[in-house]
């Protein structure tokens, strides 16, 4: 008896979905085996199969993953054992030997009796001919992939590093725990057994830990447990590499910071003072190095937030209380939201600000620094006129003082209240979601998931086993019923001659068995529910298609709100220097209040489009969770460039072509249709008469009664009966009619959705083709696009420091070069998504697309 397990099914399971459904090949037309072929060195086994569309009936995989069973419908033992002789004479590295048996049902059995347990790399059925499939079967050894060869733990750079070498598919979860300190690895995929022997060879040099023990993971496999002398952090996820068959990680974490009365231990503010001299206002913090202040501001009321990360609530507290403000802006200071790691310091003012607040750390005498926030309330002026960009900064300087500005009058401002979800209390929904949350997740794994939460596919494929049943209850019709009949009944009868009243039992047993012998509308339901049958795998396969390409699409989606957001964090950073910068040569002399102004305008929508990345990111983020079930923190990058190629061949027509015989959709809708005539002809039945054979076989027991004024004993009856029951209807008040009537309507209606279906599937395919075509050539255009945009940076940047260029056009210089490189990101990704889209469209998208674009990633 086979049992599947979970390695071998995981990727196994759309076998059994597709089996039989390649070009709609009944199963009365298998038997035929064209090939069979074994590929592949010591560690891979690459197993292909041709045969006629129908003959691969199941596969299965032994418990200790030795034995692959493969069972072929109607395909004769002496014609699989040729196939062996001819294909194997030499045999293969990983199988010990090919075994054939027969089935009972007919057909025959292979069974692939491996030399080692091993693991399920690939599977891929595709049509290579109106009547032929090719089954292909990817198989590695499970030892190699899995295995755990080396462990070694160290300090780097004040770290703790836990490096891990073995096969390229070792996968480990790390997760820490405070009381007590420990850091925990999972192998799900292996046993403690397995771990011994690399356990012994251990090399540990690291001085934050005590012991490593080894135990049995929680629900599988098995758990390391390094105990620590002080509680850590993981620093991100293991970054895998892969090497000559194998791979490597490292497991990184960092010591958790040491708390004290001010904070944390190495981190210190002594004081918090408030300079007003010749209109330059400031506040100064002078303290540790190491020390940072974020500052924030808030117009209704006018305040100054001060955030001090490593800074106690307590700490903060003091130097509130000490601090002295001066003049008529700051009217005084007080603690904000705190713990015993940060604080945060409020500032009342009199009014708001009028320019963002600039923060300089400097160092001071010693090893401390001294941290500036430079403060102006000056009013802004609305500038009509600019200088010209060209002109040198002397030439600029002697312009802005003979040039007139014209103020621009400023409307009032009126606050707005916030949007407010009222009547429902506030819920806390953190806590729940981080049990599920997966830090990183790579494409193959996403698939896998979606393939197993993704309510879409999980419906798809109800609906399938739903319909699946469809032909035993359409055989079922024509299949002998058997019924059985029981009554039991007491009468009481009062003779009126007598003064006696009698009763007596009845007792009748039936025993009814009915053999359909004609009955047309049967047979007509038998045939349409093997059509229904092959509609609903062909549409589960399709589902997974679009499983496929929503997958890519989210996945590519979020990769890309993660470089959006990162581009707009790089390109606020950079404008925000230049808004500096334009400042500094404004005090200076250098520089002009237009400048100023104008720098100031593009850092504001900097800020504002970093707000619209960071959104986007949060949406592409619930876009995976919507397939996945779980919320997913961040993705890998992609680690090289590629070129984009266009299709081959470039031409339409052979796309098209391709699509309106390939495409899933279209085929679905093409057995609508034929599903719709089988309907009519099913109702049209009702017309035409039946036939049963039935059998009968009845009992009877009466007790005595009286008959008048004698009485008379009861008696039994024994009968038996067996004929041929015809029945020809011919009239049920029109329902018959009505029910033709409604089937021919119902088969317009399905020739007409399958038209539909065939003009979408050619725009479909002319729109995928042309959208590849499209995106490669922009793809390129786009890189050459940045590489310009880079180079006038560079250019500009070093033009301004000879008055070449203002500082304005530095910054626009910024906005073009980060808006040209976040086109060219986003191109990649429609690129990559487009290729998908036309592989779908022409019926031929599966797994190892997937894989493809997968490598790009690693």
């Amino acid at each position: 008896m086979m049992k599947n397990t979970k390695n071998s099914l995981s990727t196994l399971r759309t076998v059994v979905a597709v089996l039989g459904l390649i070009n709609l090949i009944s199963p009365s037309k298998a038997g035929e085996l064209y090939g069979l072929d074994l590929k592949g060195d010591t560690d891979v086994l690459r197993l292909q199969l041709e045969s006629q569309a129908g003959s691969l009936s199941g596969v299965g995989m032994s418990k200790d993953q030795t034995t692959l069973a493969i069972d072929l419908k109607d395909v004769k033992l002496e014609l699989i054992q040729q196939l062996i002789k001819k294909s194997f004479p030499q045999g293969h590295p990983m199988v010990g030997k090919l075994q054939v048996q027969p089935l009972a049902q007919g057909g025959a059995r292979l069974l692939v009796n491996l030399k080692g347990p091993v693991d399920v790399l690939d599977e891929t059925v595709a049509a290579i001919s109106l009547d032929r499939s090719r089954w292909e079967l990817v198989l590695g050894r499970h030892a190699r992939l899995q295995e755990l060869t080396e462990i070694e733990i160290n300090d780097q750079a004040g770290q703790l590093a836990v490096a891990l070498r073995g096969g390229p598919q070792l996968k480990v979860a790390a997760m820490v725990a405070d009381k007590p300190p420990v850091l925990a690895l999972d192998f799900v995929d292996l046993t403690p057994q397995q771990l011994q022997l690399p356990l012994k060879a251990m090399q540990s040099q690291s001085s934050l830990v005590k012991k490593v023990e080894l135990q049995r993971g929680p629900k599988s496999g098995s758990r390391l447990l390094v105990h620590l002398k002080q509680g850590v952090e993981l620093v991100a996820e293991p970054q895998v590499q892969h090497m000559d068959g194998a791979s490597s990680m490292v497991v990184a974490a960092i010591p958790k910071p040491v708390l004290g009365p001010d904070g944390i231990v190495g981190l210190k503010i002594d004081s918090l003072e408030w300079i007003d001299q010749q209109g330059q206002r400031s506040l100064v913090l002078n303290g540790s190095a190491g020390v940072e202040v974020k500052v924030s501001q808030l117009d209704n009321p006018a305040r100054l937030v001060l955030d001090l990360p490593g800074i106690s609530g307590k700490r903060a507290a003091e130097l509130a209380a000490g601090f002295k403000p001066s003049g008529a802006l700051v009217l005084g200071a007080h603690v904000g939201a705190s713990t015993g790691s940060s604080s945060q310091i409020i500032l009342d003012l009199a009014r708001a600000l009028t320019q963002t607040p600039v923060v300089v750390a400097q160092e001071s005498a010693g090893r401390g620094q001294r941290i500036v926030v430079a403060i102006s309330s000056a009013p802004v002026m609305h500038v009509a006129s600019v200088v010209p960009d060209a002109q040198p900064l002397a030439a600029q300087a002697a312009a802005v003082a003979d040039t007139k500005y014209v103020l621009e009058p400023q409307l009032p401002l009126r606050s707005i209240k916030s949007v407010v979800l009222e009547g429902r209390p506030a819920l806390d929904r953190q806590s729940g979601l981080e049990g599920n949350a997966l830090s990183t997740i790579s494409m193959l794994e996403m698939l896998d998931l979606g393939l197993k939460a993704d309510p879409k596919y999980l419906a798809a494929k109800a609906e399938y086993e739903a319909n699946a049943e469809a032909i035993p209850q359409a055989r079922a019709a024509y299949l002998p019923t058997a019924s059985f009949d029981y009554q039991h009944s007491r009468m009481t009868q009062d003779v009126s001659s007598t003064a006696t009243a009698r009763e007596y039992p009845l007792r009748n047993r039936t025993l009814t068995i009915t053999q359909p012998i004609l009955k047309p509308s049967a047979y007509v339901k038998l045939e349409q529910s093997q059509v229904a049958t092959e509609q609903a795998k062909l549409s589960l396969v399709a589902t997974e298609q679009d499983l496929i390409v929503r997958v890519a699409g989210a996945y590519l989606n979020f990769m890309a709100a993660q470089d959006a957001l990162e581009l707009a964090q790089a390109e606020r950073e950079a404008t925000q220097k230049q808004y500096e910068q334009a400042r500094a040569r404004l005090n200076s002399g250098l520089g002009t209040a237009v400048q100023l102004h104008e720098t100031e305008g593009r850092f504001a929508l900097t800020q504002a489009r970093e707000v619209e990345a960071a959104n986007r990111l949060d949406d592409a983020r619930n876009g995976m969770k919507e397939i996945v079930g779980s919320e997913v923190k961040s993705l890998k990058p992609f680690v090289a460039d590629f070129e984009a190629v266009p299709p081959e061949p470039a031409q339409v027509e052979p796309w098209v072509n391709a699509a309106l015989d390939q495409n899933l959709s279209l085929q679905v809708r093409n057995l609508g249709t034929e599903i719709a005539a089988y309907e009519v002809t099913r109702q049209q039945a009702g017309y035409a008469p039946t036939l049963n054979l039935v059998y009968t076989r009845g009992f009877v027991n009466q007790g005595d009664s009286f008959i008048g004024a004698t009485p008379s004993a009861g008696y039994s009856s024994n009968n038996k009966e067996i004929g041929v029951r015809f029945n020809m209807p011919l009239f049920e008040g029109g329902m018959t009619s009505s029910l033709v009537r409604e089937a021919l309507a119902r088969q317009e209606k399905a020739i007409n959705e399958r038209d539909m279906e065939y003009r979408k599937t050619e725009r479909q395919a002319r729109s995928a083709l042309l959208s590849v075509v499209s995106s490669a050539k922009t793809l390129g255009a786009l890189r050459k696009a940045l590489q310009a945009q880079e180079s006038a940076l560079e250019s500009k940047v070093e033009g301004m420091k000879s008055g070449l260029y203002t500082i304005v056009q530095v910054v626009d210089a910024y906005r073009q070069m980060y808006s040209a490189k976040r086109d060219f990101l986003q191109a990649r990704y429609d690129y990559l998504l487009n290729r998908l889209k036309l592989k779908q469209a022409v019926g031929s998208l599966g797994r190892s697309d997937l894989e493809d674009l997968a490598d790009l990633l690693k």
